[in-house]
């Protein structure tokens, strides 16, 4: 007889409506919801119902469904007792009591939380585990939208009188005493505040600050929640913010900042938030002392008024510089004032005609040797030549022999590749008009580029062994259109005074990052400069 009995209950309505829910089959569903709406209502010995399930699944779909069932299935009783039926089994709890809206908030679903909010859920229960509330889940969790669908102004809760007043300012009766809701303790004495803080919940604690949530609220028992020691007993949220969690101590202590002034202007008086000590004795900056955050401390230290904490989260100012940004911007600073020199030079070097290659070859160390050179080379690689053309970058990427691929400096260039070498590229300049449909001014300057990209030291080649000027066998390798003037040390490439000062220039102020200048050609650091060899 009990065997058939069980075979019975494991094929009721219910039983298999609580399968399909798990299963998330909506079709098998709503064919044993038409058939039989009471099935609803079914609910195993721990307490497993289907209504908790699909708001465990976040399945809100089979949740509004079910919840339309199980009132059809109470209309057919007294209006008394199908609404105590009715709210029984939405808020029927499982073995751990957690009712189906504990497991919505648990699990984020918003949408869920609502339709149990609407069906007249009870927002208000502890659970049987540790005593805590449909807030306390979602806190805990980290769902913002949950926390808010609890506090909005349309939850509300019945008072005894027969008024509504919102769930947020409901007083309970929590295991520390009487609190409003929004502030209500667990079994460990820990807010939802706590909870947030605690894990890093930046937008859970904006929502909570937001919706009137007390900053001083203190927890009343011992309690360890991952950390290397139990928080003490008075610790506020601060404490749990302070140990490592620093966009929460800035949420926490910029709301605080701002009640301060609102009490400054209307003459009340109120205790800055981080004087406040817990049980030990310690305060926000002690913790996070202890802990080592010290970029914490400035904030943290009860010295600076909050004031001032308000003007720095108004200007929002930048991070402080890394080195590599500081010397990026010495960098550029220093090249472009050794440009406004060099220009000058240029300027008078082309109104004297100075023409001859070995004037020119001593005039350019000679201007040039004063400049410091940097050993190392910049790790980033996001510098680009300005007014850079598709055709440039596709030579410079697929002719690393002439475009300085493998080759960082004009004296390796020259040393390595001879008289005869440096004919053969030109030779094979001569062709590239040919092959990439181009004429003029740019097929001069596509040869200084395939011929000898690196453009100072090949000219120097050129010019003292074929006596063939500068101008007609390099151009700048940037713009295509402007002769070279300057050379970058130490690799020595040659560019023209415009696209020289446009790699040089400082960044703008409202940039963070300051990338250091590279050589649009090999990607080395740019050092300095010095007039070119040949300058026509």
């Amino acid at each position: 007889m009990g065997a058939q009995a069980t075979t019975l209950r494991k094929s009721s309505p219910g039983a298999a409506l609580l399968k399909a829910t798990r299963q998330g089959d909506v079709q098998r569903a709503e064919e044993i919801l038409s058939c039989s709406p009471g099935a609803a209502a079914y609910c195993t010995l721990e307490g497993i119902s289907a209504l908790a399930v699909a708001a465990g699944l976040r399945r809100a779909d089979l949740l509004e469904r079910l919840l339309i069932a199980l009132q059809e299935s109470c209309s057919h009783r007294q209006p008394k007792a199908a609404k105590k039926s009715f709210a029984k089994t939405v808020n029927q709890k499982n073995v751990h009591g957690q009712t189906p809206l504990m497991l919505a908030c648990k699990a984020g679903a918003v949408d869920c939380v609502r339709l149990l909010l609407e069906a007249g859920a009870d927002a208000t229960l502890f659970d049987t585990l540790q005593q805590r509330t449909c807030l306390h889940y979602a806190a805990l969790y980290g769902w913002p939208e949950a926390v808010e669908a609890l506090l909005e102004d349309e939850a509300v809760v019945r008072t005894a009188d027969g008024l509504q007043q919102p769930l947020r300012e409901t007083l309970l009766a929590d295991s520390q005493g009487h609190h409003r809701y929004i502030d209500g303790r667990d079994g460990f004495g820990l807010a939802s505040l706590h909870l947030a803080a605690s894990q890093g919940h930046l937008a859970v604690v904006k929502v909570l600050i937001k919706q009137g949530a007390n900053l001083t609220v203190r927890c009343n028992v011992a309690f360890n929640l991952g950390a290397t020691e139990p928080w003490t007993p008075a610790s506020t949220p601060l404490h749990f913010a302070a140990a490592g969690r620093g966009r929460v101590v800035q949420a926490i202590l910029q709301a605080a900042a701002e009640q301060d002034q609102e009490a400054v202007a209307q003459g009340r008086h109120t205790i800055d938030i981080r004087l406040l000590s817990d049980f030990r004795g310690h305060r926000p900056y002690d913790i996070a002392m202890r802990h080592g955050f010290r970029s914490l401390l400035w904030a943290l230290n009860p010295r600076v008024p909050l004031a001032m904490l308000l003007q720095r989260a108004a200007t929002s100012p930048p991070a402080l510089p890394s080195l590599v940004t500081l010397a990026a911007a010495a960098l550029r600073s220093q090249l472009s004032q050794r440009l406004a020199q060099l220009e000058g030079q240029a300027a008078e070097a082309h109104n004297n005609g100075l023409h001859d290659p070995e004037a020119a070859a001593a005039a350019g160390p000679a201007a040039g040797n004063n400049v410091s050179r940097l050993g190392s080379r910049a790790g980033s690689r996001e510098g680009s030549a300005h007014g850079a053309s598709s055709y440039a970058q596709l030579l410079a990427t697929s002719t690393p022999a002439f475009a300085g691929g493998s080759l960082r400096g004009g004296c390796e260039f020259a040393s390595l590749f001879p008289a005869v070498a440096c004919t053969a590229a030109a030779a094979a300049a001569a062709e590239a008009p040919a092959l990439f449909g181009i004429s003029g001014g740019a097929a001069a300057a596509a040869g200084g580029l395939l011929g000898g990209n690196c453009a100072g030291s090949c000219a120097r080649v050129s010019c003292a062994r074929t006596g063939t000027s500068a101008a007609s066998v390099a151009g700048c390798p940037v713009c295509l259109d402007s002769r070279v003037q300057v050379a970058i040390t130490p690799c020595g490439h040659a560019l023209c005074l415009d696209c020289a000062a446009h790699l040089s220039r400082m960044a703008q102020p409202s940039e963070r990052v300051v990338a250091p200048p590279l050589c649009p050609l090999c990607r080395g650091l740019m050092a300095g400069f010095q007039l070119a060899a040949c300058v026509s």
